[in-house]
């Protein structure tokens, strides 16, 4: 599903050895799927932007393309996501995965010294020339940006295991597994436009206010006919 892999081959530093999933195989198989999948370039996928170091997938398709199970790759999935290795954004049909440090895994490599010196010193002339100017102006379009801005929270899908704990902290009657499953399958969107959800937790408590109502219904059901 991926729109454009490139081609050659990838780079793996022998520090992956250290790293905290390298013992873990699924995990690491997934995370080197994912250097092997993820776009060398820009491209786009039904109207989506998928930009270098993202690729398009959903969890059945690394099923099959990994010989595991699905609930193998969510877990694993959810490891890359909470350490920060991969990003996750779902929508109604597939996923969009993130390698975070993309260009720090697959950097270009070093060019031939004599042609970096001499094209290191041809644009440092020119950098120099255009140097204060371009940083005066700046400075200015960045004051004015950092007051009238705030960053963008981007939504990601919890795990299973932060839903059961939340639901375990509130003592609703809400089932983790239920809701975690639903939200998976329309791609954690909400309402009828379909708009990403943005609090989960939030989400919960809706959840737990509507079964709270249907109990207090089936009470009153059960309390209709009986001597007053």
């Amino acid at each position: 599903m991926s729109a454009d892999t490139g081609s050659g081959y990838i780079r793996l530093h022998r520090k992956i050895t250290q790293w905290e999933w390298y013992s873990n195989p699924n995990t690491f198989r997934l995370f080197v799927h994912c250097l092997l999948k993820a776009n060398f370039s820009d491209a786009k996928f039904e109207g989506k932007d998928v930009h270098r170091g993202q690729f398009v997938t959903s969890l059945d398709h690394l099923s099959k393309e990994l010989g595991q199970s699905v609930k193998q790759v969510r877990v694993s999935l959810d490891h890359l996501i909470r350490t920060g290795e991969v990003a996750s954004q779902s929508f109604n049909r597939f996923r969009i995965i993130t390698v975070v440090k993309y260009d720090d895994y697959q950097s270009e490599g070093k060019q031939n010294g004599s042609q970096m010196a001499s094209k290191g010193q041809a644009e440092g002339k020119q950098r120099a020339s255009k140097g204060q100017q371009y940083k005066n102006d700046n400075n200015d379009k960045n004051d004015k940006n950092e007051k009238n801005s705030k960053p963008l929270k981007r939504f990601v899908p919890p795990t299973l295991e932060e839903i059961e704990e939340y639901c375990h902290e509130r003592q609703n009657h809400v089932s983790p597994y239920r809701f975690f499953d639903y939200y998976e399958s329309v791609g954690w969107c909400v309402g009828k436009t379909g708009r990403q959800m943005k609090d989960w937790k939030a989400a919960v408590r809706t959840w737990e206010r509507s079964e709270q109502t249907e109990r207090d219904y089936q009470a009153d059901q059960s309390m209709i006919g009986l001597p007053i």
